[in-house]
């Protein structure tokens, strides 16, 4: 009941935030957030291989010499096969929620992989997110898909500190 729950509330929230994907949205519905947060798993297992979630969040303060001075959130997710085996190309993984409280950030992640990682890691990123505090804790949640079933899981990595970099 509780899945059917959270994919009638995830539908009606994905449509209303088309427009502006790599960005996202923030949305304050305490029910939603704990619906995610306990649908969500610390480990999960694709293809025989337990993954769990490792996350990088911080807000950069340094001063720049040009463009814009924002300090949005920006969000590091890796998916760590814990068998150090590579990860499977049997899934996609590109949405992802940032809970604070009674806040949700949903925004997908950037095409850009990040690089010099061991094959059993991989990271996306995310680097337009709100201005929140940094020193809290938040709960990530990476939305993933199964590429031949369509099943929808859900992997946790629950409080996470946003860094401050300056």
């Amino acid at each position: 009941m509780t899945r059917i729950f959270l994919l009638i509330c995830l539908s009606a929230v994905l449509v209303s935030c088309e427009k502006e994907k790599n960005r996202g949205r923030v949305i304050t519905n305490q029910e939603f957030a704990l619906a995610l947060q306990n649908i969500s798993k610390d480990t999960l297992t694709l293809d025989s291989h337990p993954y769990i979630l490792e996350t990088d969040l911080f807000r950069d303060f340094f001063p720049k010499a040009f463009g814009p001075k924002k300090h949005n959130l920006v969000v590091v997710i890796y998916l760590v096969n814990t068998d150090s085996v590579a990860v499977t190309n049997d899934f996609t993984a590109n949405r992802m929620y940032v809970i604070h409280q009674d806040k949700i950030w949903m925004a997908e992640l950037e095409n850009t992989t990040v690089s010099g990682k061991p094959e059993y890691k991989v990271g996306r990123i995310n680097s337009d997110g709100p201005e929140w505090e940094t020193g809290i804790e938040v709960d990530v949640i990476l939305q993933i898909v199964d590429k031949k079933s369509e099943e929808v899981s859900y992997l946790i990595a629950r409080k996470q500190k946003i860094q401050r970099l300056d």
